[in-house]
């Protein structure tokens, strides 16, 4: 069962730690132990420029910051061995930030949760037999399968940080792949109810874990994906105009769709919402920044009554986002109800905000609809059920519209006091152990 803290403060040991520019003061609580060294443990490609491998390196650095060193073991799908296959490259990769890289390959598998249970209980003894050379006592142990390994690896005198960024066995279930749902549910439990704690991305996710695994509250901390502040920190009024003139955008408000074509990302309803306020405001025009073809995007938004005149499509990679971005006046972040999505935390959420752009959601996806109700920076909708919701939309327009700045300023302060890594690193640092004051 996981253990709740023993926590015995033996001292405050101040440390000025540098979170990526901001400056934090931390202290050191101790519990039997000061975990001088971390075990980073993936499956995840980290090479895929997206939230795992920027999620990871942020750890290391905050950790590097912070005196605690880190090793970094990764032990990727057998599809992803090409890529990962040399220590060197992810060291440079991680920038640098850990003391060393080891990668180990995982065996290859039909599907991402049946594993093999002998070839993951080899690995998990590899994992320890790694730590107990080193004198490292402490894993973290990261998505997107952690609980094929972790279930494995909890016990045997290590401290496991169990991380799991999405709640798997539920994902299965739903696309279809029934055969398999037992051994990831008996997986999941054996590393969540054997790992000393465990770091969840909402609220709703812990108290899934709470209630499908008994798990105790105090157990599970919560750090939702959250953005590094010097990504966004293009996001000012000058910029903005800048961003919308090389865009070609005329004067009227700006709707952005930031993300790809998957169909959970529901871009078939953002373009029905974008249409609804264009018929009520025709200077409204729609950007959106996606990783598609151009004419597939135009297809979606034409057929739900978007013209092609009001829509500016470009594909940009992940650090130009920003520069871009900033034109809008308003993002959609749409999810469909299900178990996957009410505890999901996308980290387009947190750009959104940072980037000072009111978020239009729904009330499905994790934590982000009760962040916007609380301090009002968008709008919280059901767009297939909300008989209302065209006016709606057009009311939250006006409301930005008559002060953009002032907008602008509350999403990047709920973004930089709860979704970035300046504020998220020390949630980080006190569910491995280093609590701030």
């Amino acid at each position: 069962m996981c253990r709740a803290s023993r926590n015995t403060t033996i001292g405050a040991v101040g440390r000025s730690v540098e979170l990526h520019g901001a400056e934090v003061r931390v202290s050191i609580c101790r519990r039997e132990h000061y975990p001088r060294s971390v075990a980073v443990v993936t499956g995840a490609d980290i090479t895929y420029p997206g939230g795992f491998t920027t999620r990871i390196r942020s750890e290391l650095a905050i950790l590097r910051k912070s005196g605690v060193e880190a090793d970094l073991l990764v032990v990727p799908e057998a599809r992803h061995w090409p890529r990962v296959s040399c220590s060197r490259p992810l060291f440079e990769l991680a920038g640098g930030l850990c003391r060393s890289v080891r990668v180990w390959l995982a065996p290859p598998h039909a599907n991402r949760v049946s594993l093999g249970g002998i070839r993951r209980a080899y690995l998990a003894a590899r994992v320890r037999r790694w730590c107990r050379a080193r004198g490292v006592r402490l894993v973290h142990l990261h998505g997107p399968d952690p609980g094929s390994l972790g279930a494995h690896l909890v016990g045997g005198g290590l401290e496991v940080l169990f991380e799991p960024h999405g709640i798997l066995p539920e994902e299965q279930l739903m696309l279809g792949h029934t055969s398999t749902i037992d051994l990831a549910r008996d997986q999941d439990r054996r590393a969540a109810q054997g790992a000393s704690r465990l770091l969840v991305v909402s609220s709703r996710m812990r108290e899934h874990y709470h209630g499908t695994y008994g798990v105790p509250t105090e157990c599970i901390h919560v750090l939702p994906s959250v953005v590094d502040l010097q990504w966004a920190a293009a996001a000012d009024s000058t910029d903005r105009m800048e961003a919308r003139g090389a865009l070609g955008l005329r004067g009227g408000p700006v709707l952005l769709y930031l993300g790809s074509l998957h169909a959970w990302q529901e871009i078939d309803t953002t373009a029905r919402l974008c249409a609804e306020v264009i018929r009520r405001r025709p200077d409204a025009q729609v950007l959106v920044l996606a990783g598609a073809p151009e004419q597939e995007i135009r297809g979606v938004f034409s057929a739900a009554g978007v013209p092609g005149r009001r829509m500016v499509v470009r594909g940009v990679p992940h650090k130009r986002v920003p520069e871009l971005a900033i034109a809008a006046d308003v993002g959609f972040l749409l999810r469909r109800p299900n178990v996957v999505n009410e505890v999901a935390s996308p980290v387009k959420f947190a750009e959104y905000l940072a980037l000072g752009i009111p978020v239009v959601t729904t009330p499905h996806v994790g934590d982000c609809g009760e962040i916007v109700h609380r301090h009002q920076v968008g709008l919280v909708t059901d767009p297939w059920k909300d008989a209302n919701v065209g006016d709606n939309l057009d009311s939250l327009v006006t409301t930005v519209l008559a002060d953009r700045e002032g907008v602008r300023e509350r999403c990047q302060a709920v973004a930089r006091e709860q979704l970035s890594w300046q504020a998220g690193g020390l949630r980080l640092l006190d569910a491995l152990g280093i609590a701030s004051p």
